[in-house]
């Protein structure tokens, strides 16, 4: 009779990566509610209808500590079922790693974004979200007729949307 391997080097760990990653940017998040906002972020004087310096910091970090909660949960109920991941078929079975095309692709990013952020300052808001929009959408081989609509349209509908319900300006 043929003894079944019990090595759990072959399971993936990637739920136990995910639990220390949640747990990481769950302090992270709070320290940014309790210290970094309170004693770092000056409280000014407000008027009626005008957003606080820190409701937009609160509002980052709160969903940071969500996110990390919901991350932590649902790994370690994936860790609890304790389901064998060889024969998962799923994406997250795949082997990570970080080659050339990765490297390529963070630089890529980081290109752009550096460019993002100085048409920002040179063009606004509009116009800048529209130009990286339409690359992202023809990079990522959406159907050529939705580029100008949502490239113009979706940056549009933010200002507005800020505008009107945050009195944001954009």
């Amino acid at each position: 009779m043929e003894q079944a391997d019990t090595d759990t080097s072959d399971i993936d760990p990637m739920p136990r990566l995910n639990v220390i990653t949640g747990c990481v940017l769950l302090f992270v998040g709070l320290a940014t509610v309790f210290w970094l906002i309170p004693f770092h972020i000056a409280s000014a004087d407000v008027i009626h209808y005008v957003n606080s310096p820190r409701f937009f910091p609160y509002i980052s970090a709160s969903v940071l500590i969500f996110l990390s909660l919901v991350l932590i949960g649902s790994n370690l109920y994936k860790i609890c079922r304790n389901t064998d991941y060889e024969n998962e078929e799923s994406e997250e079975n795949e082997i990570l790693g970080f080659g050339i095309s990765e490297s390529v692709n963070v630089l890529a990013f980081f290109i752009g974004s550096v460019t993002y952020i100085f048409l920002f300052q040179l063009t606004g808001f509009i116009v800048s979200s529209a130009a990286l929009l339409a690359i992202s959408m023809f990079f990522a081989k959406i159907r050529i007729y939705l580029i100008p609509i949502i490239a113009i349209g979706l940056p549009f509908l933010i200002k507005q949307l800020l505008w009107h319900t945050l009195q944001v300006n954009l």
